[in-house]
């Protein structure tokens, strides 16, 4: 009986998983009801299994002991905030679900089978959002939400165009790889996997997100410096940085007069939006300076921010997802996220310098790329993006460990 137990709680387990991906990008509902269902069956596993052979709740892997460091900051963040309730709100709802997402996808994508299903999953998930993409392009709403574009931004069935190129820079990396894994069998499939990443490359132009731009420039920049140091041959090397040189400012003088213009506002950091953006900064900084070690307190951003409001429109969030979790968790809790952020990346690498693997390289880049437009957007605060996040981290490892036989 425990094992017919355990057995329908795996299969829950796993296409919850499926399910809770997919409906990112659209459904902030399917996310929540996904999640409960898989938390309900993992708890119901465990307890099953309790008396059989289980050694740990957990699955081992190399971020456990920060990831408990992380959850017991914010339970201090709760003891010192402003505002108890929020915090109680925000531990259960948003602490506890992003850990326990991230223990899931480890334990549930842990061999090739469900590895090759989940990448799966992803492809029928960006290829349907570039339909829905190019349906709001030229009919001026989205299939999914009837959502319309943000004058010419495009934003699919996101709420705004910079939460599409949050989700977008993590995709895009790993289609751009994943026609280099050595996985695929046919040239079909790869042939078909870079056209699945060159047409999120162009949803992404037509986002005008420009720390979605940024980050993707950055993470494409991870990729060509990993990949270079695999070429042993400097002359190969500079040929290949001298290739993408001309094919950036190729690609500058093709592009729409409205993507370079809105390339041009870059530095025009003065005005409009961007002086927003920093006044929200401004904003954050003056809660840290005020609540420096442990923060205002979990999810208080919102309760707070509007004290600390010095322009029309701002109290809201900063901007800047590293400045939202100092204001709320304190400098302590934002060091304990980077150091999390370096371990991951630190194991990333010291993996693909034994395993030399395109998707996990693709997995890496794409978070980075994710990290750096965060630093510009709210993307860790927001219900999809944070979603994506915790579930890529988890899906990283757990690629590493498939490859490794763990």
């Amino acid at each position: 009986m425990r094992e017919r137990i355990i057995k329908v709680c795996n299969i829950l387990l796993e296409w919850c998983l499926y399910l809770l991906f997919f409906c990112i990008p659209f459904a902030k509902a399917g996310i929540e009801i996904f999640f409960l269902v898989a938390i309900t069956a993992w708890i119901i596993k465990k307890l099953t299994s309790y008396k059989l052979q289980v050694t740990s709740y957990f699955t081992a892997t190399g971020l456990n002991n920060i990831l408990g460091w992380f959850v017991i900051i914010n339970i201090l963040t709760i003891i010192t905030s402003v505002n108890f309730i929020l915090s109680i709100k925000g531990f259960l709802g948003k602490i506890v679900e992003y850990v326990m997402l991230y223990f899931i996808v480890v334990e549930v994508i842990n061999n090739k089978k469900r590895m090759r299903n989940m990448l799966i999953v992803i492809l029928i998930s960006a290829v349907f959002m570039i339909m829905d993409s190019f349906v709001q392009y030229f009919s001026g709403y989205d299939f999914l939400r009837h959502y319309s574009k943000e004058g010419y931004y495009l934003k699919a069935s996101f709420s705004s165009h910079n939460g599409f190129g949050g989700w977008l820079v993590v995709l895009i990396p790993l289609f751009l790889c994943l026609p280099f894994w050595t996985g695929l069998k046919t040239m079909y499939q790869r042939i078909g996997l870079g056209i699945v990443g060159i047409l999120l490359l162009i949803c992404l132009f037509a986002t005008y997100s420009r720390g979605a731009w940024l980050g993707l420039f950055l993470g494409l920049g991870f990729i060509l410096f990993y990949s270079t140091l695999k070429i042993k041959k400097i002359k190969y090397k500079i040929l290949i940085i001298i290739f993408l040189l001309v094919s950036l400012i190729g690609l500058f003088f093709i592009v729409p007069f409205t993507i370079k213009e809105r390339l041009a506002s870059i530095p025009n950091v003065q005005e409009g939006y961007g002086l927003n953006r920093i006044n929200a900064w401004q904003e954050a900084f003056n809660i840290i300076e005020d609540y420096p070690l442990f923060g205002s307190g979990l999810n208080t951003y919102s309760f707070i921010g509007p004290r600390y409001k010095i322009f029309e429109g701002g109290g809201i969030y900063p901007h800047n997802s590293f400045l939202h979790m100092a204001a709320e968790t304190g400098v302590v809790g934002l060091i304990c996220f980077i150091w999390l952020l370096i371990e991951l990346f630190k194991s990333g690498i010291r993996f693909l310098k034994n395993h030399p693997e395109p998707l996990v390289l693709g997995l890496l880049a794409g978070i980075l790329a994710f990290l750096v437009h965060g630093f510009f957007d709210n993307n860790l605060y927001s219900l999809q993006l944070a979603a994506l996040f915790w579930f890529m981290l988890g899906l990283t490892v757990s690629t590493q460990r498939i490859i490794q036989g763990f």
